[in-house]
This record gives C-alpha cells, structure tokens and sequence, in this order.
C-alpha cells in the first residue's frame, strides 16, 4: 500500500508462531487470510532482527495477495526494510515522535497501553490507534493483572483522541458489549491462533 486509509479494519489479529505449534504458521496465517483477516501484527519478541526479516517477508508475501495490512511489533528497522504498513508498539518502547519521524506520515504506528494511562497529548498525536488491555481475563488460571472490564471501558474511551481496539479474553460474544461501549475495534490472538478450525472462528468474530 503507497497510501493507507486510516479507517481500519475492526478486526485486529495478533500473529505469534509459538501460538499454533505444531501447525505451520504460515498455514495459519494464509487461513485466516481467507477466512476475512485483513489486520495482522506480526509479534515475534524472541527473533533478531534477520530472522524477523526472513518471516516478515514471507507473510507480507501472503498479507499482500490479499491487501491486507500488516504491522511489525516494535521493531521499526524491519518494518522499513520490508515495507511493512507500520509497526506496533509496546508500552515501554523508543519515542513515539521518533518513530513517526522515521516512517513518515503514510505508515500506521499502533501502541499498546494498560491502566494507569500514560501517553501525552504529543503522543497520541503521532499514532493512529492503540490496544487496551486486558479487558477481561484471557482465560489463564493464575492471571493475576487486574481486567478493566465493560464499564472502565465506556469511561475511558471516550477521553481518548485515537481508535481504542480492546484486547485480551476477546470473545465473539463480548462485541455487541465492546461496540456499545465505544471500542473502534477487538484485537484476537490465541483466539484464532489456537483455534481447531480458524475459518469458523474468524467467521464467529467478524459476524458477531
């Protein structure tokens, strides 16, 4: 893409290959590509950076076929040597000025966030939107961070200027809920990544 429109999809899909061991990621990906993903970040902490190169271009490969958007999590010199549509950000990563200087006005840069908030007006001005979480608790037996819930949730979206996608313990029958209280969108990873069958569950999110 030369130029992205900034209206994203509500769908958000958080790719990590360790989530569909022993299934091959890039079967998981091309699936959920068929099945309507048209939003990926590609979260692969563990890799340096040419091994990360080396995977994104295989997926941009298939998120291109498709015209889908793909985000790089928080490394910018692959994203740029790719030509990947942005990057994503995590809470504690370089300044956010810093990367829009670097991808220009054309690249999305999303940013996760939790509670207690603690961007700047200046940064919100440089991303296009973030990830809140957790908003419920993803389903782990000894989770021990605090979920924000549905009704934190309609307080705190409206006071943010940019698009809030909800993450963590998102499923299809937490939308209606998560449109209601203002969310531009959900963002779903173990949820499709671990899914038996990915194109019934991508189907179950995007029709709900």
């Amino acid at each position: 893409m030369d130029q992205l429109d900034k209206k994203l999809p509500f769908l958000y899909f958080i790719a990590n290959r360790k989530l569909c061991h022993p299934k091959p990621f890039e079967e998981v990906i091309s699936e959920a590509l068929d099945s309507g993903i048209r939003f990926i970040q590609l979260r692969e902490k563990d890799l340096n950076s040419r091994d990360l190169q080396i995977l994104t271009e295989k997926i941009k490969t298939l998120t291109s076929k498709y015209k889908a958007i793909l985000l790089i999590n928080g490394n910018v010199d692959v994203a740029l040597a790719v030509d990947a549509d942005g990057v994503h950000l995590p809470e504690a990563s370089m300044p956010v000025a810093e990367v829009r200087k670097r991808l220009g006005n054309n690249k999305l840069i999303g940013k996760s966030i939790h509670l207690p908030l603690s961007l700047s007006d200046g940064d919100y001005n440089c991303i296009d939107f973030v990830t809140l979480s957790p908003v419920f608790n993803p389903g782990e037996k000894d989770y021990s961070p605090e979920t924000i819930g549905i009704e934190r949730l309609k307080e705190i979206v409206p006071a943010l200027p940019v698009s809030v996608y909800a993450l963590g313990g998102i499923k299809p029958n937490h939308i209606i809920e998560l449109k209601r209280a203002g969310a531009s969108g959900i963002a779903v990873s173990s949820g499709i990544m671990k899914a038996d069958d990915i194109k019934n569950k991508v189907e179950e999110y995007l029709k709900a």
